[in-house]
């Protein structure tokens, strides 16, 4: 049974209190706690070796990683006849005036060329012909970047508007924040995981809340009615930035949605509406939840914020 398996003698021995298996050399040396100690010790060590002989090859191969596209950005500035480094290699711009607003446009313009896993520190520091250190002086994480690159993005939508009812404005509103979204998708993902406050991101919310306020919305439903809506339109363009970057998503998901409801006996009433699932024009889905959020925060009772 045992074979010469020391290892699982010694187990089978401490555990059961019964003789070790002849044939397993070298068992009877010691008392079986401290034999299975020892085994277990030696066990742990093997293990614990080949788990440090791993992350010590991956970082090796983070590190390559990392140096071959830090090699390629300064070949691609050499060649692109940026300004001379100190010891004659063109790297990045000009280094100018430092600033929050310069990191941003640096970080926009990366993740528009190559995409937002991109959009490093360390990229933004070499682009603007600095070290990462000075970037973070000015943003303080990854997040708080996204943040801003998010209010960029807001700082595209047009608050100006004056036609139609408060309703349709609303519509119009969000709509143009989720095709502004949905240009970036890879952003998009992360708009749900960051907040951003900066000063589009502000009048944004404060349009919204106005728009909430012409309809005759209470201040409290405004309020969670505003982020109810937000969240919603951020939400949906997240799902949707994979469909932005693959126009054959869609068909694909379609498929497989109906594989895997089969013949419906399973699922009797998501059978029945099948075709609704996915039909429809994107903007005219889109303006339907609106109208019903916004039918819900209208006629929902008056939410209970006083202990929050």
């Amino acid at each position: 049974m045992f074979g010469k398996n020391k290892f699982v003698a010694n187990m089978f021995a401490a555990t059961t209190g019964l003789p070790y298996p002849e044939g397993v050399s070298g068992a009877q040396d010691q008392p079986p706690s401290e034999r299975f100690r020892d085994q277990l010790s030696a066990q742990l060590r093997k293990e614990m070796r080949a788990e440090a002989i791993r992350l010590r090859n991956e970082m090796r191969d983070e590190f390559q990683r990392q140096l071959s596209e830090q090699m390629a950005e300064q070949m691609s500035a050499m060649h692109r006849g940026g300004p001379r480094g100190p010891r004659g290699h063109q790297r990045g711009r000009p280094r100018g005036n430092l600033s929050r607003d310069a990191i941003v446009d640096v970080a926009m313009e990366i993740m528009t060329r190559r995409g937002l896993d991109k959009v490093t520190m360390r990229s933004i520091a070499h682009e603007l012909n600095t070290g990462p250190a000075s970037i973070y002086a000015h943003v303080s994480s990854m997040a708080e970047l996204h943040g801003h690159m998010l209010d960029r993005i807001v700082g595209g939508i047009d608050l100006t508007r004056t036609q139609g009812t408060w309703r349709e404005r609303v519509t119009e509103l969000l709509s143009d924040l989720s095709h502004e979204l949905l240009r970036y998708p890879d952003l998009a993902r992360s708009a749900l995981e960051v907040r951003p406050f900066g000063e589009h991101a502000l009048a944004f919310a404060d349009h919204l809340i106005g728009l909430l306020a012409e309809g005759g919305v209470s201040p409290a439903r405004r309020a969670l009615g505003m982020d109810l809506l937000t969240l919603w339109t951020m939400g949906g363009a997240a799902e949707h930035a994979a469909d932005a970057q693959d126009p054959a998503t869609p068909r694909e998901n379609l498929q497989a949605f109906r594989d895997a409801l089969g013949d419906g006996s399973a699922y009797p009433h998501l059978y029945a509406v099948q075709d609704a699932v996915f039909t429809g024009t994107g903007d005219a889905r889109f303006a339907w939840g609106v109208d019903a959020l916004l039918t819900g925060i209208v006629g929902s009772a008056e939410p209970d914020v006083k202990n929050s």
